[in-house]
C-alpha cells in the first residue's frame, strides 16, 4: 500500500537528482547529502520518541544514518539547512511506520547510489568528497523483510491510511529540503568542474 501510494512522489524526488553519477562535479550529490541530513536531523527524533515499544523489532540494528550525515556535513563542509522549523509530528507507531518506510526506502536508494558512485570512481573525478552516509546505508539490510513487519504491525485500514499520510508528509519534506539544498549553502567550488 505505501508504494504504491508514494510511487508517483518518490519518482518526482528521484528525478530531482537525475545525472548525479555521471556529473562533472559534486554539486548535486552536495545538494543529495544536505537534503538527507535535514530531513533525517527532522524524522530520526521522532522516530526514536514516537516509539513505544510496537516498533522496537523494526527500528532494531538500524545503523546511525544521522551521525553519518552529520559526518559528511563536516567533512566536506556544507552548510546545513534550517531544519529546526520544520513542522513535523508523530501520533503514533502508524505515523512511525510511514516515517521509516520513507526512510529505510531512502537507504535503499543509497545503497545503489553508493555502488553506481564507486564503480564510477567519484572519489576520483570529485576530490574531497566523503561518503560516510553512502556507506553506512550499504551495510547488511533487509528492504522486503522489512515491508513484511511494517505491514503486520498495521492491521487496520485506518492505521495504513495514517501511515500513509506520514509517508506522503515524509516525502514533501524531502522534496523541500532538496529544492532548498539546492539553492543555497553550497561551496562556491561546487559550481566549477572539480
Amino acid at each position: 500500500m505505501l508504494r504504491v501510494a508514494t510511487g508517483d512522489v518518490h519518482a518526482r524526488l528521484d528525478g530531482r537528482f537525475a545525472g548525479m553519477v555521471e556529473a562533472e562535479t559534486p554539486c548535486l550529490y552536495h545538494r543529495f547529502v544536505r537534503m538527507n541530513h535535514a530531513c533525517h536531523a527532522v524524522v530520526e527524533p521522532l522516530l526514536a520518541a514516537a516509539d513505544d515499544g510496537t516498533m522496537a523489532a523494526v527500528l532494531a540494528g538500524r545503523p546511525d544514518l544521522l551521525r553519518a550525515l552529520e559526518t559528511d556535513m563536516a567533512a566536506m563542509a556544507l552548510t546545513p539547512l534550517d531544519h529546526k522549523a520544520a513542522k513535523f509530528s508523530v501520533a503514533g507507531p502508524a505515523e512511525a511506520a510511514g516515517l521509516l518506510y520513507v526512510l529505510e526506502g531512502s537507504r535503499l536508494g543509497a545503497r545503489y547510489l553508493h555502488h553506481a558512485l564507486t564503480r564510477g570512481d567519484a572519489a576520483s573525478r570529485w576530490p574531497g568528497i566523503t561518503m560516510f552516509y553512502l556507506e553506512s546505508a550499504a551495510k547488511p539490510g533487509h528492504f522486503s523483510q522489512f515491508l513484511d513487519e511494517l505491514s503486520s504491525r498495521l492491521p487496520t485500514i485506518g492505521e495504513r491510511q495514517r501511515s500513509v499520510e506520514a509517508a506522503l508528509a515524509a516525502f514533501s519534506l524531502f522534496e523541500k529540503a532538496a529544492d532548498e539544498a539546492g539553492n543555497t549553502g553550497l561551496r562556491a567550488v561546487d559550481h566549477h568542474p572539480a
